[in-house]
């Protein structure tokens, strides 16, 4: 009888290879859990840089834009040097760089151009306006 039932012998050692490779199947699985998990972080990971550098991209274009608009508005602070001749040549349109609203029309009854924000319809007549 102490070959049947659970003591030693014969099936004992059964009973143990199989708890062995119980723990060793449990153990790689465990293993490749954690292999899955390592690499779902790493993916994150790596759609964490994706987003960090789309970021930083957006940041350098509106930094870049914040500048271009600056130096528009010092182009257009600073302003083209006119001189009077400039003005009053009605065959030669004066040739400077003028921002959005503003144009450069002929006054025939004064006999010279003169700069207009359209949006305001404000006219001056000599460039850049004042501040």
């Amino acid at each position: 009888m102490r070959g049947e039932g659970g003591g030693g012998g014969v099936g004992g050692g059964l009973d143990e290879e199989i708890q062995r490779e119980g723990v060793g199947e449990a153990f790689l699985f465990l293993k490749k859990e954690k292999v899955k998990e390592k690499e779902k972080e790493k993916e994150k990971e790596k759609g964490d840089e994706k987003k960090t550098e789309k970021r930083k991209a957006e940041q350098i274009e509106e930094v870049s834009q914040q500048n271009n608009k600056r130096a528009k508005m010092e182009n257009f602070i600073k302003g083209e040097t006119l001189t009077e001749a400039d003005l009053t040549n009605k065959m030669v349109k004066p040739n400077v760089k003028l921002p959005v609203p503003w144009a450069i029309f002929w006054s025939n009854s004064n006999k010279r151009w003169y700069f207009n924000e359209t949006k305001v319809n404000k006219s001056i007549w000599a460039w850049p306006p004042p501040p």
